[in-house]
């Protein structure tokens, strides 16, 4: 293997791997906190388990958002070009359609949850779509609005991901042993943007991200198993991956060939 590509590929981990993995941080909510109505972090249903819970918290957050003179949200400052129609959920509920509300699996170390949510509204009016994130507490994480430079898109259900992937490998879609949402701690991967990963009976993986793109797992590493001072000869079967995603619970980076 050629030595400048060893060298480029450690320097690259070097940049997007953290020297150790961190443990999942500490909740700093409390039950009371999530509940008393003067509290800032106040929510209707915290932890919400049904989907009309998830949604009366979105609204919730949704009106704090635009009229909570403590806590302002400048969306005024936003550019003009940025489609956040967010505010007609609860102005013009007709033209907003929840397309999808999904359960994201969190492999990243500095959010307390094990999960959070990803919903995808779609405007009837401007025909864009927006993703939202909430914590699995209930608490309004953040969102993705489209703009003249970015188009929004939705969120394949399950059901899609696996008849995309079964009609991809030339499978049934029971050779499909499970399919889950991931956000791993990189900023590309994240709880806005989740990867799908689909585990075959076979034992493989397969990874799909926001654009589409279709990955196979080539190897999972430690962190710090591999270093710069390894020889060429040690490190002469490694294959240079198109797509490096960070699990910092596991402490492990997961590298992916793009098929």
């Amino acid at each position: 293997m050629n030595t400048k590509k060893i060298i480029l590929f450690f320097l690259l981990l070097s940049l997007v791997i953290p020297a150790a993995a961190a443990k999942r941080s500490e909740r700093h909510l409390s039950m009371t906190d999530l509940t008393q109505l003067n509290s800032p972090s106040y929510v209707p249903f915290p932890y919400p388990g049904t989907r009309y819970e998830v949604v009366e918290d979105l609204k919730y957050a949704i009106k704090q958002l635009f009229s909570n003179s403590q806590n302002p949200v400048e969306y005024s400052s936003q550019p003009a070009n940025v489609d956040n129609f967010l505010p007609c959920l609860l102005t013009d509920p007709s033209t907003v359609v929840i397309k999808s509300m999904l359960k994201v699996k969190n492999k990243i170390s500095e959010i307390p949850e094990d999960y959070s949510y990803l919903i995808v509204l779609y405007s009837k009016k401007t025909k864009n779509y927006a993703r939202i994130a909430m914590s699995a507490d209930g608490l309004f994480f953040g969102a993705l609005f489209s703009s003249e430079n970015l188009k929004v898109k939705g969120v394949e259900t399950m059901e899609e991901i696996k008849g995309k992937i079964a009609n991809r490998q030339g499978i049934e879609k029971d050779g499909i042993k499970s399919a889950e949402l991931i956000a791993f701690d990189f900023n590309t991967d994240n709880l806005l943007s989740p990867l799908w990963v689909v585990k075959l009976s076979d034992g493989a993986s397969i990874y799909v991200d926001y654009n589409d793109n279709y990955y196979k797992q080539v190897s999972e590493e430690k962190t710090g198993a591999l270093s710069l001072k390894q020889t060429e000869k040690q490190v002469s079967n490694l294959v240079l991956p198109d797509k490096i995603i960070f699990d910092s619970i596991g402490d492990h980076y997961i590298l992916l060939k793009r098929i």
